[in-house]
């Protein structure tokens, strides 16, 4: 599974920890096989569409997850990929049918 994250922060700024580099931090969700839907708190500059980690502060929110946690909420987003790319699929033979049904009249 891609490693994704998303940022999310219900606190203001100034009322989140600072990061080596001085900045705020800001908390994500790690959506990484090993840690689904784990907070952690990094330096706000840490982008993980260039792996650029910024000062490397890295702190977790939440405990850690059981396996059978985890196994639950990989089985669940599993079934939503699945979900998706079936409905897709449907979107495509609908949009062929509709094509398909112009060119009969």
């Amino acid at each position: 599974m891609a490693s994704t994250f998303l940022r999310s922060s219900g606190r203001s700024d100034n009322s989140l920890p600072k990061c080596y580099c001085g900045a705020s931090t800001a908390i994500l969700k790690s959506w990484i096989r090993d840690n689904p839907g784990r907070r952690f708190k990094a330096c706000k500059y840490y982008d993980p569409i260039t792996k650029s980690r910024g000062c490397k502060y890295f702190k977790w929110c939440d405990r850690i997850q059981t396996d059978w946690q985890k196994d639950f909420i990989n089985e669940v987003l599993m079934g939503k990929k699945i979900l998706e790319n079936k409905l897709g699929k449907y979107g495509r033979d609908l949009e062929y049918l509709v094509d398909d049904r112009g060119e009969l009249f």
